[in-house]
């Protein structure tokens, strides 16, 4: 696969780009997303034809994504085009038009396709292994079933935002008489595909969790990953989808998606009663990272391999000057918590963001030294965001930082809290972590042997340290007393 690769995303609505550049072999990173708001299927429904300023705009907003990728050294242009050019009876001019003009080639994806796309990223960049997800774009709803980590079923129905726009709501037809149109497409879903998780795909729904994000005053950033109430949501949906548009600003919404907010409304919210879903979990993800997952993974069941950690992996390449030294500490940290684990009353459920923290706890570093506390803590918040709840990123983030700034230690546990372990918990993780790198503050990575009796944790290094002494001197366990010697 090539080192940097753009996959393009050409919708209904809206065409959308994504850059990644590979870090080794299974890890990358994203460089660019751009998206333009090209409206392709605009008055295409009735006849199934694109119409001429439409497809200059989709053109238009094709040559500066080329130039994009061009400049960004990509060597692999995927473009894909969905239910816009599924539908159209003049697919064939444009494609050839985009090949002619912009120099791209598109491959047309079916429903299932589109459906299956989603589902793989977010199989591999959300923590969840049982759930629906639902993507509502301008021209179809794609729904994928999903157990065990196993994609079980694909869906393609036949409504989207643009097309209920321009057949109910530009003709203003009462809400019951849409929502009885879109029960009837839903039909096809069987009893079985009951889930009480419903995993949410495509512009309208973030930014619908943007706006409840906002209003909620959430303190993780970003709503890739963010949940909410399926009950409450579907009545609120349906609330926002029966008012005027002048009136959506009431509700939060934003300008630019006042012409179809109110359609992916109602298409969402009657989706939630059919599935009498409790929960909703939002992905930043959808079809374009799924096509190029497709691509990365093809020999591995379109599945990370077990225990492969993306944004772990990834962070490593980039930020880890030592990687020995990393891996050192990490296995101390891992010794330690199983040697005072009952002392301390630890579940072995954290030992897994422990190794995280520690591994990456000197990742700040990279962009100050004098500040790398702070940094570290903000690097992964934000970086943790493939494939870990929230939870986990916050936990993972407060305690692979501050070492010895105890006030700001609780002021970032304070704002947190609600998604947190108790103080002691995460105090005592945070202590383990430092622990860990206290002990090989000579950066030597020498054989440690470390043994726990009698409430003493006692250290004997091949070869002492003052360094590491001093270090170790600082940090106190309740009724555990640390010995290096």
């Amino acid at each position: 696969m090539a080192k940097i690769t753009s996959i393009i995303d050409i919708g209904s609505n809206s065409c959308r780009m994504v850059v990644y550049q590979k870090t080794s072999r299974y890890a990358f990173n994203l460089l660019k997303e751009v998206k333009s708001r090209v409206v392709l299927s605009e008055n295409s429904f009735q006849n199934s034809i694109l119409h001429e300023n439409a497809m200059l705009r989709t053109i238009e907003a094709l040559k500066d994504f080329y130039s994009i990728a061009k400049s960004l050294k990509s060597r692999k242009i995927l473009v894909v085009a969905t239910a816009a050019l599924r539908n159209a009876n003049n697919r064939a001019e444009f494609i050839k038009r985009v090949r002619d003009e912009v120099g791209l080639s598109i491959k047309i994806i079916d429903g299932v396709s589109e459906a299956k796309f989603g589902a793989i990223a977010v199989l591999n960049l959300l923590d969840k292994s049982d759930f629906i997800s639902v993507d509502i774009g301008g021209g179809s709803t794609e729904l994928s079933i999903v157990k065990n980590k196993k994609i079980i079923d694909n869906i393609s129905l036949d409504i989207g935002t643009i097309k209920l726009k321009e057949k109910f709501f530009d003709k203003n037809k009462h809400l019951s008489k849409i929502q009885q149109y879109i029960e009837h497409k839903l039909d096809i879903l069987s009893s079985k595909y009951s889930c009480k998780t419903v995993v949410t795909i495509g512009g309208t729904l973030r930014s619908y969790a943007k706006m409840l994000h906002k209003y909620s005053s959430y303190p993780v950033p970003g709503v890739h990953g963010y949940s909410y109430d399926g009950y409450t949501s579907q009545k609120h949906l349906y609330e926002i989808a029966g008012v005027k548009k002048e009136r959506l600003k009431d509700y939060g919404v934003k300008k630019e998606r006042y012409d179809t907010f109110r359609e992916g409304a109602i298409i969402f919210s009657t989706i939630l009663k059919k599935l009498n879903a409790n929960k909703v979990v939002t992905s930043g993800v959808g079809v374009r990272e799924g096509v190029y997952l497709y691509d990365l993974l093809r020999s591995n069941n379109t599945l990370f391999p077990q225990n492969f950690s993306l944004c772990v992996k990834s962070l490593s390449d980039r930020f880890i000057n030592d990687e020995a030294e990393a891996n050192f500490n990490k296995k101390l940290s891992s010794q330690i918590f199983n040697l005072i684990k009952d002392e301390l009353k630890l579940d072995i459920k954290y030992i897994k963001a422990l190794e995280y923290a520690t591994k990456l706890s000197r990742v700040g570093i990279s962009l100050n030294y004098y500040d790398r506390d702070l940094n570290n803590f903000n690097f992964l918040l934000n970086g943790l965001s493939y494939g870990f709840s929230h939870e986990d990123r916050v936990l993972i983030s407060l305690i692979s930082a501050f070492g010895d700034n105890k006030s700001q230690f609780i002021n970032i546990y304070k704002k947190y809290q609600e998604l947190l372990p108790s103080l002691d918990i995460v105090a005592n993780l945070s202590k383990i972590v430092r622990l860990s790198k206290a002990i090989n503050a000579d950066l030597s990575n020498d054989k440690i042997i470390l043994n726990y009796k009698n409430n003493n944790l006692s250290i004997n290094p091949k070869r002492f340290s003052r360094v590491a002494n001093e270090y170790i001197k600082k940090i106190k366990f309740e009724n555990i007393t640390v010995l290096y010697e």
